[in-house]
C-alpha cells in the first residue's frame, strides 16, 4: 500500500512545471497527471524491488480527491508517513505492507 497525498498547492504547482504552464484548478487534466505521477511512481518501485529479487508489487488504486478521502483498511496497517514541506506546498507518502 502506497498513498501519496498533495496539498492544493504543490499539485498545481508540478503539474504546472510538468505541463510547462500555469495550472489553477484542479480538474480532469490535474487528476490524469497525478495517476500518471502514481503509475510511474508503482512502477519504479516495483521494478527496483524485482532487481533485489523481491516479489513486492506496487499497483494504483486511483486517485482519491478532497480534504478527508477515505483510504480502506488503512487503519488496521502498521504504516509509515513521510511528511515534505516545501515552499510550494506539503505532501506525504504513507507506505504499508499487507498483513
Amino acid at each position: 500500500f502506497v498513498s501519496i497525498t498533495f496539498s492544493k498547492e504543490i499539485i498545481l504547482k508540478i503539474v504546472s512545471n510538468m505541463f510547462g504552464e500555469e495550472v489553477t484548478e484542479i480538474n480532469d487534466e490535474v487528476k490524469d497527471a497525478v495517476g500518471e505521477m502514481i503509475n510511474m511512481v508503482c512502477g519504479q518501485a516495483t521494478n527496483k524491488f524485482a532487481e533485489k529479487g523481491s516479489t513486492i508489487k506496487i499497483e494504483s488504486h486511483g486517485v482519491k480527491e478532497g480534504e478527508k478521502h477515505f483510504l480502506p483498511n488503512v487503519e488496521e496497517r502498521p504504516f509509515i508517513s513521510i511528511p515534505v514541506k516545501s515552499d510550494s506546498g506539503d505532501l506525504s507518502i504513507d507506505v504499508s505492507l499487507e498483513k
